[in-house]
């Protein structure tokens, strides 16, 4: 009885292929090259959304200065008013 030869087709990159140490530690740095970009993003967003904060809470003070200036512009000139006519 006559055995068949078996055809190995190459490996078209399925999970079940061994990597080499050199591939194996590649991919280890790629993966760890975009974890270490992911983490800087998120700390880039962090910090820009505490400077966003920052910049709401500072319009918020100018906003509320603006305010004051104008009702102490109001009493003065109320003042002044009353001042006149006496």
């Amino acid at each position: 009885m006559a055995r068949k030869k078996r055809r190995r087709e190459p490996d078209s990159g399925s999970s079940s292929a061994i990597l080499s140490p050199a591939s194996s530690c590649h991919m280890h740095c790629v993966c760890y090259e975009e974890l270490d970009k992911e983490l800087r993003d998120i700390e880039l967003k962090t910090e820009l959304d505490k400077v966003r904060n920052e910049l709401e809470e500072a319009e918020d003070d100018y906003q509320g200065t603006k305010n004051e200036l104008e009702e102490a512009k109001s009493e003065l000139e109320e003042a002044q008013s009353k001042n006149d006519k006496a």
